[in-house]
């Protein structure tokens, strides 16, 4: 239909990972403090990195494609795995993503990792 937008998730692909402790995608508050941080555990266990009680979202995910949505609205941060609604945090202000494999402090490598269609879009 004309006018109307299709929304194109972004996916995650580990190939493959021999460490631990590795940031996949980082949401800041402007301007630059770390807001969340999706992170990957030895065995391909996705988790909240900079929240230890947030635990596990997903494990086994070396080798599959993950789609990963992240919702920034009215007064609250949302992050969704394969369509599942996965952790709710509060939060305002201006944010932005970044995407990649990053070693957190505390992190090991090497990992490979594929991200594809990767779309931002501001209401």
């Amino acid at each position: 239909m004309p006018g109307l937008s299709r929304l194109t998730p972004s996916f995650l692909k580990v190939t493959s990972l021999s460490g631990t402790g590795i940031s996949l995608k980082q949401t800041f508050k402007a301007p630059s403090s770390a807001f969340f941080m999706l992170a990957i555990r030895a065995g391909g266990a996705l988790y909240d990195h900079g929240n230890s009680g947030a635990g596990h979202f997903m494990t086994g995910v070396v080798g599959k494609s993950v789609r990963v949505n992240t919702i920034i609205g009215g007064g609250k941060h949302q992050l969704y795995l394969n369509g599942s609604l996965k952790e709710t945090r509060s939060g305002s202000g201006a944010f932005f993503d970044k995407y990649g494999a990053y070693k957190t402090t505390s992190g090991t490598g090497p990992v490979t990792v594929e991200w594809t269609g990767i779309r931002s879009w501001r209401k």
